[in-house]
């Protein structure tokens, strides 16, 4: 986020013991189960493949460093004479190349802070100890958010990268990519360039209902803050730029919206994929939903407001879908930072296509003001039990924390009691 100093680079993973044991490998569980069109979304589908609670965590006993290029380097991948650090807001583990084991995406963004360089993507078997020889690929300069996705029809994984670019003024923005995988992990990657732009949030899923993947992002508080981006899906593995996706919104440069968040999901069950765009107290955004139809066309004329909190949490980070109340239908859980040193979740009932603010009755202690805050929220069985508990993914570093020496590893989560989440939080 812009003006947001990514807490990620100052991550340092103490050095990498190549004796310790493996850990069994952590199987991905999936999720429940979700309407046919839901399915189709970059959402569900990153969710699904998820490989556990927090890769740092899991990845404990046998990573204490990341690889890179030969040799342990830390957080740090060097080329050119020019240090690039890992990014812990798109870093990535689950099964990229469909072998059923668990691998590692990572990208590294130009060092320092801002530097107007394109970054780099490292690929690696999550499970394969030792491992220090990863596929190494330049890619974009500010990778945001990885959104993973079937986006060519071909039964395999892709990550969608959004990028916005160096992460200072004037904020030029960048392209985006989508990234595929074989068997080997080696990257294969198509640039979408018809639209440059401060790419902070994307989604994708069949908005047109058409039987493939598209693709929808935003592109907020950049050069041009030109707002939402749509890509639609030729069905030959080509995308076309669409415009006036969305009316309302705003295309032109003086476009006052200046969403971080943008997500899909089919909220009232009607076979269309909605729209959410979400902003926060922070931002002074009103947060949204627009409504899917058979048009396949939407517009702030048939939309649903989301009350902003009235407590302190300021920017929406990210939503995760689920039926929490039981009753059939789909409720939103939010993750917040709170000026960039805390962290907040908050639920949302869905009562007849109105969102009602559930989180005192739902969850025990909700937000932590002086702690760190995380980039997206997960759906993962922790406990083992049947259901589904909230874990934080993408966590950033510890605020009272001077230097990234012996930085401890945050693990945040709320269990799943029947409904009510209980928090659990280890520094």
């Amino acid at each position: 986020m812009k003006h947001i100093i990514w807490l990620s680079m100052a991550i340092l993973l103490a050095s990498c013991s190549k004796d310790l044991p493996i850990e069994p490998t952590i199987t991905p569980q999936p999720i429940e189960e979700y309407s046919p069109i839901n399915k189709t979304t970059g959402w569900y589908v990153t969710n699904k493949l998820f490989g556990g609670r927090n890769f740092f965590i899991d990845s404990s006993q046998t990573y204490r460093s990341l690889y890179t290029n030969g040799s342990e380097v830390n957080f740090i991948y060097n080329s050119n004479n020019t240090n690039y650090f890992s990014n812990r807001q798109g870093l990535f583990y689950g099964d990229l190349n469909g072998d059923g084991k668990n691998d590692v995406f990572n990208n590294y963004w130009a060092s320092p802070f801002g530097t107007n360089k394109p970054g780099y993507y490292a690929t690696w078997e999550y499970d394969k100890q030792g491992f220090s020889k990863p596929n190494i690929q330049k890619g974009l300069t500010g990778a945001r958010k990885l959104v993973l996705n079937d986006y060519y029809k071909n039964g395999k994984v892709g990550i969608l990268v959004c990028s916005g670019g160096a992460d200072l003024p004037p904020f030029y923005g960048d392209s985006i990519h989508i990234v595929s995988f074989n068997a080997d992990l080696s990257m294969n990657i198509q640039t979408m360039s018809d639209k440059i732009g401060y790419y902070h949030s994307g989604c994708s899923g069949d908005f047109d209902n058409d039987g493939d993947v598209d693709i929808l992002l935003y592109s907020a508080g950049g050069y041009q803050p030109i707002g939402p981006v749509y890509y639609q899906n030729q069905g030959n593995g080509n995308f076309k730029y669409i415009e006036n996706f969305i009316n309302g919104i705003g295309y032109s440069n003086n476009n006052p919206n200046n969403y971080y968040t943008i997500e899909t999901f089919d909220l009232n069950a009607d076979g269309y994929l909605d729209i959410l765009l979400l902003g926060g107290t922070k931002s002074n955004m009103v947060s949204r939903v627009l409504w899917g139809n058979q048009s396949h066309t939407y517009s702030t004329n048939n939309q649903t407001i989301i009350p902003n909190p009235t407590d302190n949490r300021t920017s929406i980070m990210d939503v995760a879908f689920s039926d929490i109340d039981g009753d059939k239908d789909i409720d939103l859980i939010l993750n917040y930072e709170i000026n960039n040193k805390g962290f907040g979740i908050r639920i949302l009932e869905n009562r007849n296509n109105e969102f009602v603010d559930a989180t005192d009755n739902r969850v025990d202690v909700s937000y932590k003001e002086n702690s760190t805050w995380f980039g997206w929220v997960r759906l993962y069985d922790v406990d083992r039990d049947g259901d589904k508990d909230i874990v934080a993914d993408g966590i950033g570093y510890l605020q009272n924390q001077n230097g990234p020496g012996n930085q401890p590893v945050p693990n945040i989560q709320w269990i799943n009691n029947g409904g009510k989440y209980v928090g659990k939080f280890t520094y």
